[in-house]
Parts: structure tokens; C-alpha cells; sequence
């Protein structure tokens, strides 16, 4: 099998990787909403639809290409949550694609097995478009042209690559330019070509800054100390995060025995990596930090497939056995997504999912709770008539996670505070912000969000001034009950 994939053409090799991309996808594209993240894909991607900016109209945590891309695929494909996977999938395929370029040196069979690992990795975080794999993939194909070309022509290019990730996830350039120093040092042509596209790059990102305001920098960069840290951490992610380390750790290795490059880049990219699992220790930032990582390093501790080590020392049935190992990988990973690909379907049928339509805007529930997202629709619209609306919890000096689904439901005239959602760790200034918010609309959906959940996922995030609440108790008043909270009117 790997003989057969290493004479493949490109075009072939791409084709194999979406399929696989599409196969894992079936598994989550059709599921209904449910976490906040998605709701906030999706809320951000209207609001960008209509002509707003993100960070200066509205809270935004990251860069704001992600919500230009989704907003696109609504513009295209309707305003609806799989409109917003169609986006995700396409970062799951820049991945496996910018994965497979890291490792077509080891040979294609290789580089293959190692892209549809990597796609395979991502199911977890199902389809949601996450700005982070958008900005992983620049970075990862940053890697691939340094490790392919050294004309200054082409570290200038990898440079502006390494620093686009900041549209989506800013941070993500020091990632980029610490996982580029293993083919800069020595070479100072090489490192002026790689600064200056780096540069280039960056100067748009200084344009959009200057444009819309202070809001970038206190957004994005105040939420980097935020100790989002579960007083509960998965052994699973425990297990996980100790094999990343073990695939740093062979990179370092490998790359002081062979003097290879790569590895030390694969090497640096895991230490880069490993702050954000430990900020938040959950699965899917264990994604985010193992889907590259770990197929990278199982890619690079193998010798080449084609030829043999530097030193040619192997006993000549080595090959076959590498290619034997090789061939069970590959035809592993594509197995396991045949049979997910298969299992998605049928489940996709067995399942019943509803789409809940307002207008030219959906969301998909499931059956049970889709009268209940239709009812507290119809209150909310009821008591606005068109007018804001706002959408909290019952305590909003706490953290807290909020229905933000909601908003994409409403029209775009109805959806005017600033913050859509409630990040944890507001400062004193913040917190007046979003007193404002529930002082300029005229309804209210507030929600309760149990202590027991706070404490598992915010132990370390201290309450902030009860402002909002005080505007509440002082100007509104409890109406229906609906299935997703209460609706407040202005008393």
C-alpha cells in the first residue's frame, strides 16, 4: 500500500485527505448546537453579515478572520450552523493538508498516514470552525516551505505565512517565528527574507489594529492571564498530554542525533503548544495541541521510507519491515475513517434532529429541545417587537455561560450589546461595559447558571462588580418563563 500511495500525484493525495476530512465530519456536522463557542461562530458571523466590526462593534477573543470566513459561508450558503461547519471542515482539510507537507521528505506513503492521523485527531472537537486550526495550518505550512526551499525568496513567503496566523489567533506568531529559528540560525539572509515577510505581514494587522481601537489589544491580550484552569482534570487528558511531551521529547532527540531540523522545529512546536493545554486542561485543547504534534513526531522518528538513514547501516531487510509497519498505519487510519464515515451516515438517519428556522436563519436542535428554542423566541419577540434584547444569567458578577444561540434567531436590529457573550475575568471597566448593555436594552432572557458548574469550570476566576445586576433589579421586571430562562421587561 505505501508503494502504491508513494507514486500518487498530488492531486490524488489531496482528494484522499478530503475524503477523510468528509468521512470524520459526518460524525458532528448534522448535530444539534450546543456549545458556546459554536453559538458565538455563528452570532459573530451574522453580526460581521451586517456590516459590523469585530472588536469595535462587539467582544471578540480572537482575530477576526474567522468570523469574515463564516460570514462568507452564510453570504453563500445561508445563515445556518452548517453553513459555520462547512467552515470548520475546511480548516480540518488545511490541517491535513499542512501536515502532510510537513512529512512528504519522509516519503509520501509516510506523509499521508501522518495527514490522515492528524484529520482523524480533530473529530473530537467536531466541526466547529476554531480560529486556533485556522492559524495552526498557517503555521504548519510555514514549516513545510522552510523545510523545502532556502531560497530568501521563499523564507520571505514562509514568513508572511507564519504571521497571517495572527488574523485568526495573534498569539500564534511567536509560535510561528519560535518553530522557524531551527532553519534561520545560521543565515542571516535567511532570517532577513523570513523577518521581512514576517513584517510585511504583520504591518496589515497594525492597519486593522490603528482602525478599530483599543478594543483589539484589551479583548485578546487581557484574556491571555486569565486562569481558566477546571478544578476537575480528565486522566484522559492527563495520559494525552504526557504522550505530546514523550513526542516533544523524541523530536529533541532525534533532531541532536541526526541534526535534522525539522525535529527540532516538531520540538518547539510541542513546548509552544503546551501553555494552552495547561491554561485550559480539557480535550479539546488537547486536540488543539496533539493533532499536529503527535503525527509529526510518530513521522519523524521513523527513518525516511524512501532510502535509508544517513549512515546506511540498517540491515537491508529493514526497509521491508518499515514498510510492512507503514503499510498497517496507512491502511489503519483510512479504515477507521471508512467505518466512521459509514457509522455517520446511519446515524445521521437514526437521529432526530430538527432545524428551527426564523426567517433565513436556522439552528439545529434536537427534538426535545426545539419546541423550547421555538417558545422563548416567540416570547422574546413578543416583549421586543424589534427593540434590543439582551442575553445574560441571573448573576452576572460571576462566571458565567450564557444562551448566546439566541441572538442569531433575532433580527440584526434586535442584537445591539457588546457583549454577545460573558467572558470570565472582566476587569472593574468591563464590567460597567456590560452594565451598559443591560441598560440599553428594553428585554431581557436571563438564565441561571448553577454554582456546581461554575466551580468545575471557573474555581480560579474571582467575581467582578455586580453592576449588571444592580441595572437589572432597578429597571426591569420578571415576565414568562420560558425553557431557557426568564424574559425581562422594563418595569
Amino acid at each position: 500500500m505505501v508503494a502504491a500511495v508513494d507514486k500518487w500525484t498530488t492531486w490524488r493525495v489531496l482528494l484522499l485527505i478530503a475524503l477523510v476530512v468528509a468521512a470524520a465530519g459526518t460524525t458532528s456536522v448534522w448535530l444539534p448546537l450546543l456549545s458556546l463557542d459554536e453559538q458565538s461562530n455563528v452570532v459573530y458571523g451574522d453580526l460581521v453579515l451586517a456590516g459590523r466590526v469585530a472588536h469595535r462593534d462587539f467582544f471578540a477573543t480572537y482575530g477576526p478572520a474567522n468570523y469574515w470566513l463564516i460570514a462568507g459561508a452564510f453570504d453563500l450558503f445561508g445563515a445556518s450552523v452548517e453553513s459555520q461547519r462547512v467552515v470548520g471542515l475546511l480548516y480540518h482539510l488545511a490541517v491535513g493538508v499542512a501536515v502532510y507537507l510537513c512529512c512528504t521528505q519522509r516519503g509520501r506513503g509516510v506523509a499521508v498516514a501522518a495527514a490522515t492521523t492528524a484529520v482523524l485527531f480533530l473529530m473530537p472537537l467536531g466541526s466547529i470552525a476554531y480560529a486556533w486550526l485556522a492559524a495552526l495550518s498557517l503555521v504548519l505550512l510555514s514549516m513545510a516551505l522552510l523545510q523545502r526551499s532556502s531560497s530568501p525568496v521563499a523564507f520571505g513567503v514562509a514568513g508572511a505565512l507564519g504571521a497571517s496566523c495572527a488574523w485568526w489567533r495573534p498569539e500564534m506568531v511567536a509560535v510561528a517565528g519560535l518553530t522557524a529559528i531551527p532553519y534561520l540560525v545560521p543565515g542571516f539572509r535567511k532570517a532577513t527574507s523570513y523577518s521581512l515577510g514576517l513584517a510585511s505581514a504583520l504591518a496589515g494587522m497594525a492597519v486593522y489594529s490603528a482602525t478599530i481601537g483599543p478594543e483589539w489589544l484589551t479583548n485578546v491580550w487581557t484574556r491571555v492571564g486569565v486562569d481558566a484552569g477546571y478544578s476537575n482534570v480528565d486522566p484522559y487528558v492527563v495520559v494525552g498530554g504526557a504522550v505530546v511531551v514523550a513526542s516533544g521529547t523524541a523530536m529533541l532527540v532525534c533532531g541532536i542525533k541526526r541534526r535534522e531540523r525539522t525535529c527540532f522545529s516538531i520540538a518547539i512546536l510541542v513546548a509552544a503548544g503546551l501553555p494552552q493545554l495547561l491554561q485550559r486542561p480539557d480535550l479539546a485543547h488537547l486536540v488543539f495541541v496533539a493533532c499536529a504534534t503527535v503525527p509529526l513526531s510518530v513521522a519523524h522518528v521513523l527513518p525516511a521510507a524512501r532510502g535509508v538513514i544517513a549512515d546506511d547501516a540498517r540491515p537491508a531487510d529493514t526497509s521491508r519491515v518499515l514498510r510492512l509497519e507503514l503499510g498497517a498505519w496507512l491502511l489503519g487510519t483510512l479504515t477507521f475513517a471508512l467505518v466512521v464515515g459509514v457509522l455517520g451516515v446511519v446515524e445521521r438517519w437514526r437521529t432526530d434532529v430538527v432545524h428551527v428556522q426564523v426567517g433565513s436563519r436556522s439552528l439545529l436542535a434536537s427534538a426535545d429541545s426545539a419546541p423550547r428554542i421555538r417558545d422563548t423566541i416567540d416570547a422574546l419577540t413578543s416583549a421586543s417587537a424589534g427593540a434590543p434584547v439582551f442575553i445574560g444569567a441571573m448573576d452576572m458578577s460571576k462566571p458565567t455561560l450564557t444562551w448566546a444561540m439566541f441572538y442569531h434567531l433575532l433580527p440584526s436590529s434586535s442584537v445591539q450589546a457588546y457583549y454577545l457573550e460573558i467572558p470570565p475575568g472582566l476587569d472593574d471597566v468591563q464590567a460597567a461595559r456590560l452594565a451598559d448593555d443591560v441598560h440599553s436594552a428594553d428585554v431581557l432572557l436571563l438564565s441561571e447558571f448553577s454554582d456546581e458548574n461554575r466551580e468545575l469550570l471557573f474555581p480560579n476566576i474571582q467575581p467582578i462588580a455586580d453592576d449588571a445586576d444592580v441595572v437589572v433589579r432597578e429597571e426591569f421586571c420578571a415576565g414568562p418563563q420560558t425553557g431557557f430562562g426568564v424574559v425581562f421587561t422594563r418595569c
